[in-house]
């Protein structure tokens, strides 16, 4: 109930986190420096200031797929990751096959090509990241909701 709890009702709030990330590569993010998708082989995390977003592919109620590479991630939990190429540094065809060999078959779901222009680029404007050097692993970060990101892509048009 929008201003008021439900707390009498013996609801609680959704969490807007995860309690933990994944371990894995590291593909920082071509528009804000603060903000790294982890690809791992136990599942993908999206780290930001904020908290961090992971879904893991025991735990993975669907991935979406795109011929352009895309995927989204959408855990038992709620929780969804979104993983747009074009918008993360090194996030190759060989990370993207990661995906697609960790996440059980009967979840996926393919979806047809966009048009190139409804493909997401960086913002104008964004900082470009320096070359990464050789990729690192990483343990428990930072993500960031899938609400945010959304509303991150909404001003993008």
């Amino acid at each position: 109930m929008p201003g008021a709890g439900a707390d009498w009702a013996g609801l609680t709030q959704a969490p807007h986190f995860s309690p933990s990330g994944v371990s894995g590569t590291l593909h920082p993010s071509l528009e804000d420096e603060d903000v790294t998708l982890i690809i791992g082989a136990a599942g993908v995390t999206l780290s930001t200031p904020a908290g961090l977003v992971t879904v893991r592919y025991d735990g993975c109620a669907a991935m979406t797929t795109r011929p352009d590479g895309a995927r989204c991630l959408i855990g038992l939990d709620g929780f969804q990751v979104i993983v747009e190429p074009t918008l993360f540094g090194e996030v190759t065809e060989e990370r993207i096959a990661v995906l697609d060999k960790a996440v059980p078959p009967a979840v996926i779901v393919p979806l047809p090509a966009r048009p190139a222009a409804e493909i997401p680029q960086p913002r104008e404007g964004a900082a470009p990241r320096p070359p990464a050097g050789p990729r690192k692993k990483a343990g428990a970060v930072r993500g960031e909701s899938l609400m945010t990101r959304l509303l991150r892509a909404g001003r993008r048009k």
